[in-house]
């Protein structure tokens, strides 16, 4: 079975700049889309105040830090440098060719991501810490994930403080 947008011919900056579009609609405040190749790391952060269609206007929603963390193709992965049927290795334009449509792909996925977790929120279906909940950036700067990612290690994880944004 094929991925997700696996021959997708849009550009990575193309994506890019629609998911900045999409943060911007949605109301998002402070943010910023981020990348390293070489770390194969892909880092969306905004701050956003969002409101679901059917509340309330008296209260206002609470402004939440948001910072996701989604790994990227990596142009030394073994699926660009080998091909396991001919049992070859692949020349470096064909790397580079598989790697950058993987890119693609993978940039594709992250604005869906996005993209459907806003909507929801916004439709009313869900909440914000909801649908953002592991990748919601604590006082400390860390995100809910992290300090679940060490604690899980057995390791300690310091205390969990409110989210960014919340009054103490």
């Amino acid at each position: 079975m094929g991925g997700f947008a696996e021959n997708t011919s849009v550009s990575v900056e193309k994506t890019r700049l629609e998911l900045e579009r999409v943060l911007r609609n949605y109301g998002a405040m402070k943010q910023g889309v981020f990348y390293d190749d070489i770390a194969g790391l892909a880092i969306v952060s905004f701050e956003i105040a969002i409101r679901a269609a059917h509340d309330p206007i008296s209260a206002p929603a609470p402004k939440r830090a948001v910072c996701l963390r989604i790994p990227l193709p990596r142009l030394g992965d073994r699926r660009f440098l080998f091909d396991e049927r001919k049992r070859t290795h692949r020349p470096p334009e064909k790397q580079r060719t598989l790697w950058e449509q993987a890119c693609r792909s993978r940039w594709r996925c992250i604005l869906l991501l996005v993209k459907a977790k806003l909507e929801t929120v916004s439709s009313g279906a869900s909440t914000l810490e909801r649908e953002f909940l592991a990748d919601l950036k604590l006082a400390d700067g860390r995100t809910v994930h992290e300090v679940l990612e060490r604690s899980f290690r057995g390791e300690s994880a310091g205390p969990l403080l409110l989210p960014a944004g919340e009054p103490s």
